[in-house]
């Protein structure tokens, strides 16, 4: 073989990948360019941490729990998508891969409680279409802020088109805020997400029972009662946001709890959000109503409060500040047995004083 043969073959071996790469993201652009297009309501993945960078985080709300299916145990569970006349919002329903073939799109759910297991971890590192987790549409940054605002906010529906191939590999189309194409909306609505007048969103102090008090350097951490304990599980839908409706109960400065969707406002006089713990893996920075609370406290009230800490079990109560517009709350005093912490202390120090008796008055 002549030199001239090697560098030709050479050339063609060094094609060939190239070629074959080329010609999978042109089969891929043009499944994904046949492929249905959907229109899906979506809410906060974490209200909490909604906007990353120029990036909206966000869940898809089906509008069905894929824990709730028809998939035999062992089996690979498939979210189908089916048309719905006139409207490219998809019917859901949860079906067994098998099962799922006739789906206008079937997409994969991956095992959740193989995961919580520990065999396996729920992350993907493929191009794979993972209907349960956290998505990202990118926003400019003008507009990063608002549109961050309108999708926590209660008062606002937020959908997105997006297609999916069969390879797994997804894009999204436009985005939309009650069905108007987002641009459009705020060009035609630029006050939408601003704050609503005060009056509507009255501030309210609860009273509230606290339990596994405990000191943690300068902080008190203690965990709020509620009465019953919130998971997700008593929500309407366990796999839409889900939030905590707090109501004034009669004769009781505790609140009265339901539960209900995110966007669900009822006769709520605040509603605090429930994150998903099994979805979130970044750091919890912020409220979480079922997680332990800190109550900042200085050196010298540390100090006086050990004590009664590791005496025998009280009451212990905290106010808790909330402003109606579901925003993490603020506390206020802290209270022993319905006392103010600081009096309870004070009276509980005079009364083991000893008595004065005239054997021991100064004369």
């Amino acid at each position: 073989m002549t030199r001239q043969h090697r560098l030709k073959l050479a050339a063609v071996m060094l094609l060939l990948p190239l070629l074959a790469l080329g010609g999978i993201i042109l089969k891929n652009e043009r499944d994904i360019a046949s492929a249905k297009t959907w229109r899906v309501k979506i809410t906060g993945y974490d209200p909490r941490d909604l906007l990353y960078g120029h990036y909206l985080s966000f869940r898809f709300d089906w509008s069905i729990s894929p824990e709730q299916g028809v998939c035999a145990a062992g089996e690979s569970c498939c979210l189908c998508l089916d048309a719905r006349r006139e409207s490219t919002t998809p019917l859901t329903s949860v079906k067994s891969c098998a099962a799922a073939t006739h789906c206008a799109t079937a997409l994969s759910l991956p095992n959740r409680a193989t995961c919580l297991n520990g065999a396996q971890s729920c992350a993907k590192n493929d191009a794979s279409f993972d209907p349960e987790g956290a998505q990202r549409y990118f926003v400019p940054e003008a507009a990063a802020a608002q549109l961050n605002t309108l999708l926590a906010s209660r008062r606002y529906n937020l959908s997105v088109d997006f297609k999916v191939a069969p390879s797994g590999e997804h894009v999204f189309g436009d985005l939309y805020i009650d069905d108007v194409e987002w641009r459009d909306y705020l060009r035609a609505n630029p006050g939408a997400g601003e704050a609503e007048p005060a009056q509507s969103h009255p501030e309210r102090t609860w009273r509230m029972k606290i339990s596994d008090a405990r000191l943690y350097g300068d902080y008190l951490v203690f965990e709020l009662n509620w009465g019953t304990p919130p998971t997700r599980r008593a929500c309407p839908d366990a796999n839409s946001c889900c939030a905590l409706c707090l109501t004034e109960r009669a004769g009781s400065s505790q609140p009265g709890v339901q539960y209900g969707n995110c966007g669900a406002r009822d006769q709520c006089l605040e509603t605090l959000i429930l994150p998903n713990t099994d979805r979130l893996n970044h750091a919890d920075r912020g409220f979480d109503p079922n997680g332990p609370q800190k109550y900042p406290m200085s050196t010298e009230e540390a100090e006086q409060l050990a004590p009664i800490l590791s005496g025998p079990a009280k009451d212990f109560s905290v106010d808790v500040l909330t402003r109606g517009w579901g925003g993490a709350p603020e506390f206020g005093d802290l209270y022993i047995d319905g006392v103010e912490w600081r009096d309870w202390r004070r009276r509980h120090m005079e009364s083991r004083k000893p008595k004065a008796t005239p054997g021991n008055v100064k004369k």
